[in-house]
């Protein structure tokens, strides 16, 4: 089981620590339920200076099954950032139409203009980021620009250190696997060929 646990924790948890960061010129935030911990991880990272401050920063997201007939996530998001942390409506670009994470990163890279940004940072659910990453290689990001962040997740404790501890927790994680392998027989996500990526690793670097 420890084992077990390990293998699936290196595996999906690839987000960076935030001290390693570098400060990046354009965000996308993959939008979920958790409104709240998305809003406040944002504002950690702004106030950390790990987010420039003339960035393009998208936030993507209609709903999901938890959000289903509520206001679009997107719009959640922004207006806690706007009521609670101050930060100025017209700083946000707005993708609305996104309801999974093939979808975050296809329309989000219709607006994104990859060439005028040095830096892209990519936040999402700590443990969907692996999920994330073959989907942005599939549909042609520049992996070698970008840096993956993962939300702190307060609602159902599902972190690196911690998605074990619980059954529902647990389960959570469990699904994100059985959904990268749905994601790869779609031909939505790409696996990225280990030479790959330890070439981009080397450039990133």
């Amino acid at each position: 089981m420890k084992e077990e646990i390990k293998n699936i924790s290196e595996f999906l948890f690839i987000g960076e620590d935030i001290e390693n960061l570098e400060a990046s010129d354009l965000v996308i935030i993959l939008g979920n339920d958790n409104i709240e911990d998305i809003a406040s991880c944002f504002d950690k990272l702004y106030k950390a200076k790990k987010i420039k401050k003339n960035s393009k920063i998208i936030l993507s997201g209609k709903f999901g099954k938890l959000d289903d007939q509520k206001v679009k996530e997107c719009f959640r998001i922004r207006k806690e950032l706007v009521n609670k942390y101050n930060y100025p409506k017209t700083m946000f670009t707005i993708e609305s139409k996104a309801t999974n994470i093939y979808e975050n990163l296809l329309f989000s890279k219709k607006i994104a203009n990859f060439s005028e940004h040095k830096k892209i940072l990519l936040i999402a659910a700590p443990f969907a980021l692996k999920r994330t990453k073959l989907v942005a290689y599939k549909l042609g990001y520049p992996i070698d620009k970008i840096q993956f962040f993962g939300i702190t997740d307060t609602i159902r404790n599902i972190n690196k250190d911690t998605w074990w501890l619980t059954m529902k927790a647990r389960n959570r994680v469990y699904r994100e696997l059985e959904r990268i392998g749905k994601y790869l027989a779609k031909g939505d996500l790409e696996i990225i060929d280990y030479k790959t990526e330890l070439s981009n690793n080397e450039i990133s670097k």
